[in-house]
């Protein structure tokens, strides 16, 4: 595909006057979601070698101890990969590392004055767009009658991503009457100590319910499940079940302040193991919630 400027300079260009966080958001997630489509259409055309080509990018795999870095010369990145990273894992470097070229290039956001924080953040979101067309994705997933976990590896390999990204992407097009999509994987808490346990890692579900990131399964209530998918005979390895007392926040932003609380509800649940993953689709079935409200002005 020819172009006549590189796309961080177009969009630069686009950009300029830019004058708040949130505008700058939502145009790196409309420029994510462009050149997805426009990756989706180079793969499909069989070019899955030079997919980056598009883009004017060139991907060079290194010993290097990091995940990545970037570089631009004559009009084109170079973005260096870990070889001994998996092919998701270096997909999504790439796609990260465009992000920080992209912000890189907008003039505009340098007056932001965006935190650390804020620009990985950014970067993450800017690559899981880019990565995972939205579009596409909806397409998809209109064509499920109902989503069991053996869907959320289909689609992971169809967009060549590792689970989470494809969980943080199906939070974005969920039909909430799937239930609750939950990714867990067997770690400790990355900010402490504790026992190594299945936590959450990601969540797809329907406003309000909101599953916390590294919340332990057994906590939720879901010790039910993991009892079933690491028994000694478990094959091929998922399951069935219920669990009388499964427990969720809920949080509801609105315009005059934020609505939060929790949920306690009886649930079915279907799981699969993926080695040290569980994926779980929970259907709540009678729910207890128990709100109260916290308006932004009493932060």
């Amino acid at each position: 595909m020819a172009l006549v400027d590189p796309p961080w300079d177009l969009w630069a260009s686009d950009t300029a006057d830019l004058t708040d966080k949130a505008t700058l958001r939502t145009a790196l997630q409309s420029a994510a979601a462009h050149w997805a489509l426009v990756l989706h259409q180079n793969s499909k055309r069989g070019s899955r070698s030079h997919e980056w080509e598009p883009m004017r990018v060139e991907v060079v795999q290194t010993d290097m101890g990091a995940s990545g870095g970037c570089k631009l010369r004559q009009g084109y990145a170079t973005v260096y990969v870990n070889r001994d990273d998996g092919l998701q894992r270096r997909r999504y470097t790439v796609a990260h590392e465009l992000g920080h070229l992209f912000l890189q290039s907008a003039r505009s956001a340098e007056k932001l004055l965006l935190s650390t924080y804020e620009e990985e953040n950014l970067c993450d979101e800017f690559a899981n767009h880019l990565l995972v067309s939205r579009s596409v994705l909806k397409q998809q997933l209109d064509r499920l009658p109902s989503f069991q976990p053996e869907n959320l590896r289909s689609l992971a390999t169809d967009f060549r991503v590792n689970l989470t990204p494809m969980v943080i992407a199906l939070s974005e097009c969920w039909n909430p009457a799937w239930g609750i999509l939950i990714l867990a994987k067997k770690r400790r808490h990355p900010r402490g100590s504790g026992d190594v346990e299945f936590r959450v890692e990601a969540c797809a579900a329907a406003t309000p319910w909101y599953v916390p990131k590294y919340a332990t399964l057994a906590k939720l209530g879901l010790r039910s499940a993991i009892d079933a998918l690491t028994a000694e005979d478990a094959h091929p390895l998922n399951a069935v079940g219920k669990a009388p007392r499964f427990s969720a926040r809920l949080w509801e932003p609105g315009a005059e302040g934020r609505r939060s609380g929790r949920a306690l509800a009886s649930t079915e649940w279907i799981g699969r193991r993926f080695g040290r993953t569980i994926v779980l689709v929970v259907q709540p079935l009678r729910v207890d919630y128990r709100w109260y409200r916290r308006l932004d002005s009493d932060r």
